[in-house]
C-alpha cells in the first residue's frame, strides 16, 4: 500500500463533510459531478468508512433538496456518489485515466438505462405533459411580451420533447462522460497533492480509442439509411449514437487544446484570443480535431514544435 499524508485532520472532517452536503444542494446540477469526489478520493486510499460516509452525506443531501422543493436528486446523488467506488478501486487497481474514466462512465450509464429503462411509461407521460405546457407558453407567447432570447429556447425545449426518445440516451451518455472527466480529474489532483499513490494520465493526455472511428462511421451509415429509409428503430440508434460520438470526440478537441496551452505556454491574452475564436467557430471544430487526431496523433505533433521552439529559443 503506497504511503500516504492525511488529507486533513480528522477534527475537520464533519466540517469537510457538511461543506459537501451544502454543496450538493446548492450547486445543482453541478453537483452530480462533484458527488463522487471525495468518495473515490478515500475508495483510492482504502479508507472505505470514510467513503460510506460520503454516500450517507450525499443521501442526506438529496432528500434536503427534495424537502425544499428543488431537483429531486435523492437517488440519483446517492448513485453518482458511490461510482466513487468503482473510480476509486479503477485508481487503486493502477488504471490510466482515460481507462478509469471509460469504466466509471459504462458502468454508470448502464445503471441509468436500466433505471430508464423501468421507469419508460412513467417517462413518457411525464414528457408528454411537459410538451403539452410547453406548447401553451409558445401560444401565450404570441400575445405576450416575450423576448426573442426566451422564444427561442421554449422552441428548442419543445423540440427535445418532440425528439426525447432519439438524443435521451445519447444525452445522458455525454452528460455522464463529461461529469466523469471532471469528476476523476478533481480527483487525480487531490491524489496528487496529497498522497503518494501512483497515478498516470490526465485529461490533457485523454485521447479518444482508435477503434471509436468505427461507432462514427456506424452512426453516419445509420444517419443515411434513416434519411433513405425513414423509420423510428434507425433514428433511435443513429441520433443516440451520434451524439454519444460527438461529445467523445469534443472532449478529445478540448482535451488537445489544453495539451497545446500547456506545451507551447502562451501569453493568457493569447490563449484568450484563442478560445473566443473557436467560440466562434462552434463546438464542433473541436469535435472535429478530436476526430482527425485519430490519424493525425497531434500531441505528437504538438511535441515535436514545442521542442523546437525550445530549441530555437535556446541558440537564439
Amino acid at each position: 500500500m503506497p504511503l500516504q499524508r492525511t488529507i486533513e485532520p480528522s477534527g475537520r472532517l464533519w466540517l469537510f463533510a457538511f461543506g459537501y452536503a451544502v454543496g450538493l444542494v446548492i450547486l445543482q446540477p453541478l453537483s452530480l459531478m462533484l458527488a463522487p469526489v471525495p468518495v473515490a478520493v478515500y475508495a483510492a486510499q482504502r479508507r472505505m468508512s470514510r467513503a460510506w460516509m460520503f454516500v450517507a452525506v450525499a443521501f442526506f443531501a438529496g432528500q434536503l433538496s427534495l424537502a425544499l422543493g428543488m431537483a429531486p436528486l435523492g437517488l440519483p446523488i446517492v448513485l453518482f456518489a458511490m461510482v466513487g467506488f468503482i473510480l476509486g478501486w479503477s485508481i487503486r487497481a493502477g488504471q490510466i485515466y482515460r481507462h478509469a474514466v471509460a469504466g466509471t462512465t459504462l458502468a454508470l450509464f448502464v445503471i441509468l438505462t436500466v433505471m430508464l429503462s423501468l421507469q419508460w411509461d412513467v417517462l413518457e407521460e411525464s414528457m408528454s405533459d411537459a410538451l403539452v405546457k410547453i406548447e401553451v407558453q409558445i401560444e401565450e407567447s404570441d400575445s405576450a411580451d416575450v423576448s426573442e432570447t426566451a422564444l427561442t429556447n421554449l422552441n428548442i425545449l419543445k423540440w427535445f420533447l418532440e425528439n426525447y426518445r432519439y438524443v435521451l440516451f445519447g444525452n445522458a451518455f455525454g452528460t455522464i462522460l463529461v461529469g466523469i472527466c471532471f469528476s476523476t480529474t478533481l480527483v487525480y489532483h487531490w491524489l496528487r497533492r496529497y498522497t503518494e499513490i501512483p497515478l498516470t494520465g490526465s485529461f490533457r493526455e485523454f485521447r479518444t480509442p482508435d477503434a471509436l472511428v468505427w461507432a462514427a462511421i456506424t452512426a453516419g451509415l445509420l444517419w443515411l439509411a434513416n434519411d433513405r429509409w425513414p423509420g423510428e428503430t434507425i433514428q433511435f440508434w443513429s441520433w443516440n449514437l451520434a451524439v454519444s460520438v460527438f461529445v467523445w470526440y469534443w472532449l478529445n478537441g478540448l482535451s488537445l487544446l489544453l495539451y497545446a496551452f500547456a506545451a507551447f505556454k502562451p501569453h493568457p491574452a493569447a490563449a484568450l484570443f484563442f478560445v473566443v475564436f473557436l467560440l466562434f467557430l462552434g463546438i464542433s471544430f473541436l469535435a472535429v480535431a478530436g476526430l482527425f487526431d485519430t490519424w493525425g496523433n497531434f500531441r505528437k505533433t504538438i511535441d515535436s514544435r514545442a521542442e523546437a521552439r525550445k530549441s530555437d529559443d535556446g541558440t537564439a
